[in-house]
């Protein structure tokens, strides 16, 4: 039985394409030739998204390519999400990439169906997952823990972090991981103590689908949010994105 379909009830036509990159690494092949069920693997009923493909690369194919993820700055960032996991990514010879678009999408079932096939992979013992826009890692384990008809979670998806940039901008809160929904991460900066869950509050309303652009003004909890494109400058840091960012200022 199909799961219910992730909704974007806030999604206006004319927006941006979703771009999406699962990488399931594994010790030895696995088989490309899928079973998935819609019941196991968590799938709605929409058609499954032509625009996303799985691939394969193998430590033949590619020399030195695996080998990267023992050495900084990769192994760090991993040895910490994975734990003892790290040795399931070290020892990989393999990576399937659930990767591709979704044009302007008017629901998130091309995500639930690339979460099927992430679990598919899994299940036939991939593992660890690397969530490349969000830039979280996953182990088997907890990628099979997910419930199949879960809701969508905006926290599951994508992945808040900080940078203190002095007196001028302060503490700044941001977002990676929204380019899956075709959305530009949020630059949240004069962020206080309880400003996370702002952050992820309007994250998931654009992941609902609410058109926002530089320029657009917004109400919200007791002063007005006013976005601009955000641009690295000398005041404003790099924050290494790989995505279009949006830096909201409030008042």
């Amino acid at each position: 039985m199909a799961v219910p379909t992730w909704p974007r009830p806030l999604h206006q036509p004319g927006g941006a394409a979703a771009d999406l990159v699962f990488q399931v690494f594994s010790r030895g092949s696995l088989s490309s030739e899928l079973s998935l069920d819609h019941t196991r693997h968590g799938l709605p009923a929409d058609e499954p998204p032509e625009g996303i493909y799985l691939s394969v690369l193998s430590a033949e194919d590619a020399p030195g390519w695996f080998e990267r993820f023992a050495e900084e700055p990769r192994r760090g960032p991993a040895a910490v999400a994975l734990g003892a996991g790290l040795t399931d990514l070290l020892a990989a010879d393999h990576c399937y990439e659930v990767a591709g678009e979704e044009p302007d999408p008017a629901s998130l079932a091309y995500l639930q169906h690339a979460w099927g096939v992430v679990r598919c992979l899994c299940e036939q013992g991939g593992g660890p997952v690397y969530d490349r826009h969000a830039h979280r890692w996953w182990s088997r384990a907890d990628v099979l823990a997910l419930v199949p008809d879960r809701p969508f979670d905006v926290r599951r998806e994508l992945t808040a972090h900080h940078f203190d940039a002095g007196k001028n901008l302060g503490s700044i809160l941001y977002t990676r991981g929204l380019a899956k929904v075709g959305q530009p991460d949020v630059v949240l900066i004069k962020s206080g103590p309880d400003d996370l869950d702002a952050l992820y509050g309007l994250a998931e309303a654009l992941a609902l689908g609410l058109p926002v652009g530089p320029g657009l003004e917004l109400e919200g909890e007791g002063s007005a949010l006013h976005f601009v494109a955000y641009a690295p400058d000398d005041l404003m840091p790099d924050l290494k994105l790989e995505n279009d960012a949006l830096v909201v200022v409030r008042g």
